[in-house]
């Protein structure tokens, strides 16, 4: 809750929800490693994010460890299906096209079904 109100915080600073969340991201994954430098058992292991906004969907997935484990990925939503695209942990169905999020990439899937990357960390 308070990651999420921070992020909405900085989006709505800048006015622009890409713009305003790739920096709050960059900030805040430039942060991760001094929160806890004296105990290394403390800092986090991963971060998995997906924001629903009426523009599309924002997905990052970044980890410092194991990253087989901590995953996303995605694939084109099938026609007809209302979905532009489909982000999940793992595969959710036999269809084709699934990938797996690189990690430190924001990834932007437009409800018009373009997709923006930046990167984060």
């Amino acid at each position: 809750m308070v990651l999420a109100a921070w992020l909405a915080r900085r989006v709505t600073a800048t006015g622009s929800v890409w713009e305003g969340l790739t920096a709050a991201l960059r900030e805040l994954l430039e942060r991760v490693p001094v929160v806890a430098p004296e105990d290394a058992a403390a800092a986090y292991s991963s971060l998995n994010l997906l924001i629903a906004h009426r523009t599309g969907l924002f997905a990052l997935r970044q980890f410092s460890r194991n990253g087989i484990y901590y995953t996303l990925q995605a694939r084109p939503g099938t026609p007809g299906s209302g979905a532009a695209w489909i982000v999940a942990s793992e595969p959710t169905d036999e269809a084709k096209g699934w990938e797996t999020l690189p990690p430190g990439e924001l990834v932007w899937f437009a409800r018009d079904g373009n997709v923006r990357t930046a990167r984060v960390a």
